[in-house]
């Protein structure tokens, strides 16, 4: 619920990120959560957002090599969440077992997050208690990830949206551009309705006001000479 909420009001991806760990600090009363960004070329995993975890923890997960068939890899090659209810004695978590020990960690989770279908990060929770999460706990928590991919692609589109906004003004800007180095005007018709948007140097050519860009095919013979008429 509080996740849903924070979709609501949460601006981007990194404020998104943030508050998902904080509310599974504050209101999940894990030990440590934590999100990190995927590059699947180089086999990485990069801290992205945390709470709870302590400075000389955090380097630990900062741009650091995830093995095969680890919970990483196994997250992002298989597309589902990994669960370890016992971490100290899990040999997929091996190389953590240090850490796990002498923080007390006793359950992880990590659960995909994904964009367009591909998983892009990982949701990762601590708590002290062993064997916490049973299958009730695991569905409750895959809804807030699902929902948090959900709003990524929502973030995603509106980029795009944006972009494609700012690439067609730029192409309008060089056209206008071309148009007013030629000296060459334009127009495209609609033919359900008969009129034409002139183009502004086509207007300029015409000698109208750049803003009076909408013709009829009529309005345009007007300005044909008498005898080219035919």
């Amino acid at each position: 619920s509080q996740v849903n909420h924070t979709i609501i009001h949460a601006g981007d991806e990194q404020t998104l990120f943030d508050e998902a760990c904080r509310i599974a600090i504050e209101f999940g009363k894990f030990k440590v959560a934590w999100i990190g960004k995927i590059d699947d070329e180089n086999k990485k995993i990069n801290l992205t957002a945390q709470c709870g975890m302590l400075p000389e923890d955090a380097a630990l997960f900062s741009n650091c090599h995830y093995g095969v068939n680890g919970p990483t890899d196994i997250v992002v090659t298989k597309g589902r969440y990994y669960v370890s209810n016992n971490a100290v004695d899990d040999p997929i978590l091996l190389t953590l077992r240090p850490i796990i020990a002498s923080r007390g960690w006793h359950s992880y989770a990590t659960f995909p997050i994904k964009r367009g279908g591909k998983v892009i990060a990982t949701f990762n929770l601590f708590a002290e208690e062993v064997n916490l999460f049973n299958k009730e706990l695991i569905e409750l928590l895959e809804e807030p990830c699902a929902s948090i991919s959900f709003t990524l692609d929502v973030f995603e589109k509106e980029r795009l949206r944006i972009q494609a906004k700012e690439e067609t003004k730029h192409r309008e800007f060089r056209l206008k551009q071309a148009q007013g180095s030629a000296h060459f005007g334009s127009w495209e018709l609609n033919f359900s309705t008969g009129i034409a948007k002139w183009s502004e140097e086509a207007c300029l050519i015409y000698g109208l006001p750049a803003n009076d860009s909408e013709h009829t095919y009529l309005d345009w013979l007007s300005f044909i000479h008498p005898e080219d008429l035919p």
